[in-house]
């Protein structure tokens, strides 16, 4: 991350995850109360039209919530993209200038042969990128959500919350099993 350049991309980057990793919270959250609202009995005409205003409301937090997934993903994807493009190109030119400067007698080990070095100038430096870059956005999405989703879950039913809790380790498990399969 020293060769990040401009810095404020992963900075950038970084907001984006956090408001991204608000998202999945916030959509349980928003359609568990849409639900409940389709679900109350209709009698009266007062109950008609507190039915028809909570619809309403609840439809619009659900557009804003899907207008706000949609910003905080392309946020995220385009500050962490437009960086990592920086971060590979100086790594790029840092890692040929140097190679520039070594004695002719370097290359010639077999380890140094020019395929090799060309190799290492662009897959290698493009496994930093995607280490620095987007597996960067991705954990801080997961680990906040989880933390959200928990947060969450203990301001509106501690039980539920200690069950989350206790499980999401082993959630958390079966996904980096499911990423190995």
């Amino acid at each position: 991350m020293k060769y990040y350049n401009p810095f404020w991309y992963a900075v950038a980057g970084f907001c984006a995850s956090v408001i991204a990793s608000l998202n999945l919270p916030l959509f349980g959250f928003v359609l568990s109360e849409f639900i409940f609202v389709l679900a109350l009995p209709i009698v009266t005409d007062e109950e008609i039209q507190a039915f028809t205003d909570k619809r309403n409301f609840w439809t619009i937090m659900f557009l804003i919530l899907c207008v706000c997934i949609g910003l905080s993903t392309y946020c995220q994807k385009l500050f962490f993209g437009i960086g990592g493009e920086n971060l590979t190109q100086t790594l790029r030119v840092r890692l040929f200038e140097a190679i520039l400067h070594k004695n002719i007698g370097w290359f010639d080990s077999k380890n140094r042969a020019p395929g090799i070095l060309t190799n290492i100038i662009t897959e290698d430096i493009n496994a930093v990128n995607g280490l620095t870059t987007e597996s960067l956005g991705i954990a801080t999405e997961a680990g906040l959500g989880l933390f959200f989703s928990c947060l969450i879950c203990f301001i509106f039913c501690w039980q539920l919350a200690i069950v989350v809790t206790i499980t999401s380790p082993f959630m958390v498990l079966g996904g980096l099993g499911i990423s190995k399969l």
